[in-house]
């Protein structure tokens, strides 16, 4: 009797062991747990054969890529957003797309808020300045920051991983929360956010620190926008948007005759999330980190 083959899955990126040993259990798998970047042509040969392709947010699934490869069946994406997956070629040629949703979450939300944290408290800048060697006494001043605790934070863009934030602002340090949002929450999640609903204009004005949390466009509040609403001298982000697309900040953070911006963070130029210190405030920092929220 001939033995059937098991489907081959073809694993485009290093992952934990363990997890490629649970799919050799079912699948002949081909990895790439030297995680060798592969260009397009790359990927192609490597995935020849395959049933199933397990990528990240890197290797792009496009009509050439389906054509080299016809025996794919499922592209999974170990990723939340899928912006690399050309949706309309997958659905041409029958392949099923998948990804991860809502397990980053509260890891987005902690690591937005870490920004906050670091870019009002001026962690980042002080750091650089002991390792170089620049410290030499204490001062009263010297990278004093911007308070947190009790101040108010202001959220644009108010989904899971907005909440998220206003929880560990509201919870955590006694923040007062404000946000704005496309839609209202209902009663049973504002209260539970500890979050109080206001207007962009309204909460621009009023808030200490601003997160943006949106969704990847262009047409989003980015940091150029919401600094001529609020000619705010701190900006922090968390989500996606593209407002920002260079390695260089907009022009308005450069102002000659307003508040200057003294830092700049981003884990990935082209997408952010901002933070704001309005202008009774003494500039601090922007920091631009959306990474996974969309």
């Amino acid at each position: 009797m001939p033995t059937l083959s098991k489907p081959v899955i073809a694993i485009a990126r290093a992952i934990f062991p363990q997890v490629v040993a649970r799919l050799q259990q079912h699948f002949d798998v081909v990895a790439n747990q030297d995680d060798r970047p592969m260009s397009p042509a790359e990927l192609a040969v490597f995935a020849r054969g395959a049933t199933g392709l397990l990528c990240t947010a890197s290797e792009r699934v496009d009509a050439a890529l389906l054509a080299a490869c016809p025996d794919l069946k499922i592209c999974a994406n170990m990723a939340v957003g899928y912006n690399n997956f050309d949706l309309d070629a997958m659905t041409r040629c029958g392949v099923l797309a998948t990804n991860t949703p809502d397990v980053l979450t509260e890891t987005t939300a902690d690591f937005g808020f870490a920004l906050l944290m670091a870019a009002a408290r001026r962690v980042t800048e002080s750091e650089h300045f002991l390792r170089a060697g620049h410290w030499h006494r204490w001062s009263y001043d010297m990278f004093a920051g911007q308070e947190i605790h009790g101040s108010t934070l202001g959220i644009i863009g108010m989904g899971r991983i907005g909440q998220g934030i206003a929880r560990r602002g509201a919870l955590g340090f006694g923040m007062r929360v404000i946000y704005h949002n496309r839609s209202r929450l209902d009663p049973v999640t504002e209260a539970a956010c500890h979050a109080t609903y206001v207007s962009k204009t309204e909460l621009l004005q009023a808030a200490d620190h601003v997160m943006l949390v949106l969704p990847y466009s262009a047409t989003q509040c980015g940091p150029d926008t919401a600094y001529r609403q609020c000619q705010c001298a701190h900006p922090v982000g968390d989500g996606r948007s593209g407002g920002r697309q260079s390695g260089r900040l907009p022009d308005p953070w450069a102002r000659p005759n307003g508040p200057q911006c003294a830092g700049f963070g981003s884990p990935q130029m082209s997408e952010q999330l901002l933070t704001l210190v309005l202008p009774r405030q003494p500039i601090a920092a922007v920091v631009d980190m959306a990474m996974w929220a969309s």
